[in-house]
């Protein structure tokens, strides 16, 4: 793309500090943490693969980190392997924009070697629900190699019955490479709506 990189495979090229950062990056539980580290870089885009940052050494990454979020869960609400099992919350302003083929499509069809992240501001939903209730909203997704799949995300309504998410995508194209539901479902207590999001 002849665009800059802060790291690359040949760590010190590019200097040995952003090898540390991008390692730094992807170790953080933290969505808000990894973006100042971003911020610090001027980066917009995270390209996500296997080994996560490469570094040269034993990485092993948490359930709750960075690259767990998403590598394995694509930036959805999910349950990451233990052990115990631990519950991920939703990333709220990185959107997949890119899936590459898998390495091996006969044994792991859907299995991509990398992904591309795009960090945006994200969409605010504001509602009311019932005090303390859960609610969930979730969008149907498809990459071009990588199949279906579910982006969710959820919350629980405050004590006066109010909820917010920030989401990362919207019901417009936005990538050659990821389709997009014509609409968001949103639901608490049984009840269900649809939801529009414009990429405006």
């Amino acid at each position: 793309a002849q665009r800059p990189v802060v790291q690359d495979n040949f760590g010190d090229d590019v200097a040995t500090e952003n090898f540390a950062l991008a390692e730094e990056y992807f170790l953080s539980p933290d969505e808000g943490a990894a973006l100042a580290l971003l911020a610090r870089t001027r980066s917009r885009y995270v390209l996500v693969r296997s080994t996560g940052s490469g570094h040269h050494g034993d990485s092993n990454y948490p359930p709750d980190s960075l690259f767990t979020r998403l590598f394995l869960l694509k930036g959805a609400h999910g349950q990451a392997e233990g052990p115990p099992p631990v519950t991920i919350q939703a990333l709220e302003r990185h959107r997949l924009i890119h899936e590459s083929p898998p390495l091996n499509p006969d044994l792991e069809p859907f299995k991509s070697y990398s992904k591309l992240f795009e960090v945006v501001r994200g969409a605010v939903v504001v509602g009311e629900a019932e005090p303390g209730a859960e609610v969930w909203i979730s969008l149907r997704m498809k990459t071009r190699h990588g199949g279906k799949f579910v982006f969710h995300s959820r919350t629980d309504a405050s004590s006066s019955g109010h909820y917010r998410f920030r989401i990362p995508y919207s019901n417009d194209r936005f990538s050659r490479n990821v389709e997009v539901a014509g609409n968001f479902s949103v639901g608490s207590d049984g009840k269900q709506a649809s939801l529009v999001l414009t990429e405006e």
